[in-house]
């Protein structure tokens, strides 16, 4: 057999993982192992990156564990970095590592929180004790987000070349959180494959003043709030024109409420035709709090928060916007944002009252 720290290392594409009652197990064919080590899966998690991690043979552990996951078929040698960087350059990110990782992470705080001092006592086999386990993965995460942040920059300028933007255009408009809805005429944003692929966490990338008009359809209660929606909301405040204008759609989660306590069955019946991919409720109420943000964790696709026009004026106009106004589905004041129809949910209703809640606000 190779050398261990000589070999360059790839994941067999027949490995699968399963995790079940807080055990992860690898899979490939009949072969199997269980561990209960993070380090193992962030190990698991550096292999699907596009650079091929070369180990240093001073990392004991990992040496077992690469002996380990030799001896059931799913990890072998790559035969080139080219082959490598080609093949993962043709997959989706592993969103699903980073998912499992924010699982374990409440996995391994609700452990700690149980154990008390007594969790200072605990140590893997390589006699390291649990602070500087998770330093290890402390300091391996700050360095993926290191790199990740020192591309983001060369990384829209390039997407800003394609979309002939520069330092001096002015009048843009935005539509923030496309999804595959692409408005001519507009940047339409959102992440991969998005034709301005980004995270708006990152904050815009335009200049102060140059939009004219930004749309935000079912894309704002899926920030936690207040702070990270208070943050966008003030960033697109930043980027339009004096006098420039918002238009936000979110679920009315008032119309929710109201249908709850007046036990309206045609209201939650309607809403079940409307999204048939939802899951089964037993009960009225599981519909509306997981609809409404309770029960998000993080790094989950669901929504973070629930508005009703109260709330939602409140928060615009914390972001400093001069004017907000209720409006209604297709009926905005200016020309150039009647494009609800560019949101599938947005014209979702029950008889004349759409479950959606429509702002505008003027910078």
């Amino acid at each position: 057999m190779t050398k261990l720290d000589d070999t360059y290392s790839t994941l067999s594409p027949e490995m699968t993982v399963r995790f079940k009652q807080g055990k992860m197990s690898l899979h490939v064919g009949r072969k199997s192992l269980q561990f209960r080590s993070p380090e193992v899966l962030l190990y698991l998690y550096s292999l699907t990156q596009a650079k091929v991690f070369h180990r240093p043979s001073s990392f004991e552990g990992l040496r077992r564990i690469d002996g380990a996951l030799q001896e059931i078929g799913a990890l072998v040698p790559a035969s080139t970095q080219k082959q490598r960087t080609d093949a993962v350059r043709d997959q989706e990110l592993p969103v699903t590592y980073l998912e499992s990782m924010a699982r374990l992470l409440e996995i391994v705080g609700g452990d700690l929180a149980a154990f008390g001092p007594y969790a200072q006592e605990i140590v893997n086999q390589e006699g390291m004790g649990i602070p500087e386990r998770l330093e290890m993965i402390l300091k391996t995460i700050q360095g993926l987000a290191s790199d990740l942040y020192a591309e983001r920059r060369a990384y829209l300028r390039a997407q800003f070349r394609k979309l002939g933007v520069d330092n001096e255009s002015a009048g843009l408009k935005l539509h923030i959180g496309c999804g595959d809805h692409v408005l001519e005429s507009w940047i339409n944003i959102d992440r991969h494959p998005a034709q301005l692929a980004m995270d708006v966490r990152w904050g815009l990338p335009f200049r102060d003043g140059c939009v004219a008009f930004a749309f935000l359809s079912h894309a704002l209660e899926h920030f936690y709030y207040p702070k990270e929606a208070l943050r966008l909301l003030k960033d697109i405040k930043r980027v339009l024109q004096p006098g420039g204008v918002l238009r936000v759609i979110v679920p009315d989660i008032e119309k929710c409420l109201r249908a709850y306590v007046e036990n309206d069955a045609g209201f939650f019946t309607n809403r079940r035709r409307t999204w048939t991919w939802w899951p089964e409720y037993a009960t009225r109420l599981e519909q509306i709090l997981p609809y409404a943000g309770a029960g998000s964790w993080f790094g989950s696709e669901g929504h973070k928060f629930g508005y009703d026009y109260e709330t939602l004026r409140h928060l615009l106009l914390s972001a400093g916007f001069l004017k907000v106004e209720r409006s209604e589905y297709m009926k905005s004041r200016h020309e150039a944002l009647r494009i609800d129809t560019a949101s599938r949910v947005a014209g979702a209703a029950y008889g004349d009252t759409h479950y959606s809640l429509f702002a505008e606000a003027q910078a």
